[in-house]
């Protein structure tokens, strides 16, 4: 697990689950579906999606009172920068 971050060059801060690839990107953490859709149709030139930590109401932490916490799925570019990709 640890060789495969750091291959890909994730910043240690931003794990969450352990991340999978998706025709050839990495995918890391409770990443929502429309996004990868999103990454897959668009083909940025970038390494993959991150979403830090495991906000409530993101993709497996749903709750049952409905609670959602704002978060940001970053896009994580070539060189390792994190920018936003969307925010829920």
């Amino acid at each position: 697990m640890a060789t495969t971050i750091t291959t890909i060059r994730i910043d240690q801060d931003a794990h969450a689950p352990p991340p999978r690839t998706v025709a050839g990107n990495f995918v890391e953490g409770h990443v929502p579906a429309s996004d990868i859709k999103r990454l897959l149709a668009e083909k940025p030139d970038a390494k993959g999606l991150v979403l830090a930590g495991m906000p409530l109401g993101s993709p497996g932490m749903e709750v049952p009172d409905g609670t959602v916490q704002p978060y940001t799925v970053e896009i994580i570019d070539q060189q390792g920068e994190a920018t936003a990709f969307a925010r829920h």
